[in-house]
């Protein structure tokens, strides 16, 4: 890709870069290191590159020069860990490697490595769009200490942009397994087991996190009462998701949507996840952690900062089980995508199996996190019922955003959002 006669390459089928040609470049020294500025497709983008042995599948090449992205580098982490990178503002202490980072998973969509220190092993976590409502990096800070939220060690920024963030390396699995394991159980014949315990820990975490953000005061977060106009901004991305998409068959749902935010004058809007699903919690065997506060990487920029109902977090949560319906189906029949989502819509057998179970499960999650806000001294909601209905619109608006989101980076995937939401599964 070449842009004002800067030749840029490696950036091809990078989850973060949603752009098909990049519109302008710049390269900028920062002492041994580099960062790449870019615009694309109406977003901007501030890569940060250096020179060390790296998987080509991390290299990025600028006219003919090649470097890897930085935090892949030893030597990157180091200048964090010392301070010295010019243009960096570091708040907390990057800990010193003593081994070359390795990349931690290889499907995020920022770049995510672990290496090991002095004192432990810890993460590094990568920032890719340039966005001053990537939250992330205050949200670690203020949750730290809690035990909401792996430990939190450092945030650095560039030019004030969230450029990346230093925690503890907590072990464990994706909090969607014991969950996904339960419906596939099933569907082979192994009979029921509802995922009880990991269900009471995953929104006992989400009530923790709910209570510490009401309480937040800074400059990013903060509480208030939803007014009109915020149920108008919610109408309108509801409108905007749909006429983005190529999804026809869930309109119904959409008017129901749009009518059901008229509930929400007058309650209480707050910094929340934003992008909340079982594998953004980090499962330990004793507690579920709450991970990736960046929010939702295809939201359009004007949307990010918006204060939202906690109830959205537990919708986004309940669109997890959507997810897991489908792809425990797909397993079970062994079929692909478009097949998959004709059997999610034809209702019977296995996928009707799989529709009861989501359904199931997504109760005993409003019962928890019921059970738990209320343990916390909220007297919202006042039932089970209430929750849910509460939770309708804003799941068809995550479902929507779901959709338009894998049409954009996983086209294939679009399918398993569309079926489940039209299916209404779990809601």
């Amino acid at each position: 890709m070449r842009s004002r006669g800067m030749r840029v390459e490696g950036l091809e089928g990078k989850r973060w870069f949603a752009g098909d040609g990049i519109a302008e470049a710049s390269l900028r020294e920062l002492g041994r290191h580099r960062i790449l500025a870019l615009r694309a497709g109406g977003r901007q983008y501030l890569i940060p590159l250096s020179t060390c042995v790296c998987n080509p599948r991390y290299r990025v090449v600028v006219d003919s020069i090649e470097y890897c992205e930085a935090e892949l580098c030893r030597g990157f982490i180091e200048d964090l860990s010392e301070n010295t990178i010019p243009g960096f503002t570091i708040t907390g202490r990057v800990p010193r490697p003593y081994e070359d980072p390795r990349p931690l998973r290889e499907d995020t969509t920022n770049p995510l490595v672990a290496y090991r220190g002095l004192q432990g092993r810890y993460v590094l976590k990568g920032y890719r769009e340039a966005s001053r409502h990537n939250y992330e990096p205050y949200f670690y800070e203020h949750l730290s200490g809690r035990g909401i939220t792996p430990g939190f060690k450092a945030y650095y920024l560039y030019n004030g942009y969230p450029l990346g963030l230093s925690t503890t390396y907590v072990g464990g699995v994706d909090g969607g397994k014991p969950f996904y394991e339960s419906l596939s159980r099933l569907l082979s014949g192994g009979g029921l087991r509802i995922p009880r315990r990991e269900g009471g820990l995953a929104t006992q975490s989400l009530a923790a996190f709910h209570s510490a953000m009401r309480r937040c005061r800074g400059w990013w977060c903060g509480s208030r009462e939803a007014s009109p106009d915020d149920v108008e901004d919610w109408r309108r991305r509801i409108e905007y998701y749909y006429s983005h998409v190529s999804a026809r068959g869930v309109r119904d749902r959409v008017e129901e949507a749009l009518e059901g935010m008229e509930r929400f004058i007058g309650h209480r809007v707050q910094r929340i996840h934003q992008d909340l699903h079982l594998s953004q919690y980090l499962y330990t065997g004793g507690s579920y952690l709450i991970v990736d506060f960046e929010g939702e990487p295809g939201r359009p920029e004007r949307w990010r900062g918006a204060l939202e109902p906690p109830v959205r977090d537990f919708a986004s949560l309940l669109r997890s089980l959507s997810y897991i319906a489908f792809f425990a189906l797909k397993e079970r029949l062994g079929t692909g995508f478009d097949e998959t989502a004709e059997a999610i819509l034809k209702g019977d057998g296995d996928a009707a199996l799989a529709a009861s179970w989501s359904r199931r499960v997504a109760r005993l999650l409003a019962e928890e996190y019921t059970r738990s806000l209320k343990a916390r001294g909220w007297d919202w909601p006042g039932s089970v019922d209430e929750l849910l209905v509460l939770a309708e619109p804003w799941f068809v608006e995550r479902g929507l955003y779901e959709i338009y989101y894998e049409e954009m980076f996983r086209g294939r995937y679009a399918v398993a959002a569309a079926s489940t939401l039209e299916a209404r599964i779990p809601l």
